[in-house]
């Protein structure tokens, strides 16, 4: 009897999960960045994905002693597309500073979905980042600003070399952050 009416439901359609609505303007956005890219002018934008977790595109990390910014930047609204995001990775060793010192920076342009797929990647020769600020306002959030620059070189995939095919690269940022294990 009691398998029969497991038998039942289970025919009779899938049980709706209680599920939560994302709030309007999800996901909000953190800021802007801007670049030339071999004469051409390109924008992207940060977005913090967090819903009940640490999710931000735009975020600072400490692993052993030292600070790492990352941000991966999105075209202006489209959060969902990720086809040329543009990627930035910088270390600070124990404390970002503002000041006029270029730090060395992987910056890429991503080609399609996959991070490790078609790109134009500084992975050969860094480009390099410099920040004109960064605060932290609270635990979680702050905010940094600054520029990059780089040339950027064309790689099919992760098992290719990087070509000599290569753009010049020169942008601003300006970002909320969020902070993590710091």
């Amino acid at each position: 009897m009691i398998r029969a009416a497991l038998v039942l439901m289970m025919l009779s359609g899938p049980v709706m999960a209680q599920t939560e609505a994302l709030p309007d303007g999800y996901p909000p956005v953190m800021g802007n960045m801007s670049a030339t890219l071999d004469g051409r002018r390109m924008a992207w934008q940060t977005y913090d994905f967090s819903v009940g977790a640490f999710d931000a595109s735009a975020w600072v990390g400490d692993d052993d002693d030292n600070v790492t910014l990352r941000i991966m930047a999105f075209a202006p609204g489209k959060p969902d597309q990720n086809a040329d995001r543009l990627r930035i990775v910088v270390e600070f060793g124990l404390s970002p500073t503002p000041d006029d010192t270029p730090r060395p920076a992987l910056i890429e342009v991503l080609a399609e979905d996959d991070i490790d797929g078609r790109k134009l990647t500084s992975g050969k020769t860094p480009g390099v980042v410099v920040l004109d600020t960064f605060s932290r306002d609270g635990y979680v959030y702050g905010r940094t600003s600054g520029s990059f620059e780089a040339l950027i070189c064309f790689k099919r995939g992760p098992k290719s070399k990087v070509t000599s095919q290569c753009k010049p690269i020169k942008g601003r940022f300006d970002t909320a952050i969020q902070f993590d294990n710091m």
